[in-house]
């Protein structure tokens, strides 16, 4: 069945008038009334990473945040640009 949303929401956009709504860094955790979490992090323009923990392993959240950051760069060596392409070929 589904699960009913909680009404926690942190990481949301902040910033004036005319301000990117996210950037590089952003995220979103979304607790759920099971105890259960969700963390949103953006991984590329294209690209979100979505992770359902249990609530208390969001204490980690700086080790999580690292191994989100070694995945980003992992996945920029698979997914190389195609201009950083056409330049290592002509």
């Amino acid at each position: 069945g589904a699960v009913p949303l909680g009404e926690s929401f942190d990481g949301l956009g902040e910033g004036g008038a005319g301000a990117a709504p996210y950037d590089a860094e952003s995220s979103s955790v979304i607790r759920l009334s099971n105890g259960m979490v969700l963390y949103l992090r953006e991984v590329n323009n294209y690209l979100a990473l979505v992770c359902l923990l249990r609530g208390d392993n969001l204490q980690k959240r700086g080790l999580i945040d690292y191994n989100i950051d070694c995945f980003k760069q992992a996945l920029s060596q698979v997914f190389v640009p195609r201009s950083s392409i056409a330049r290592h070929e002509g």
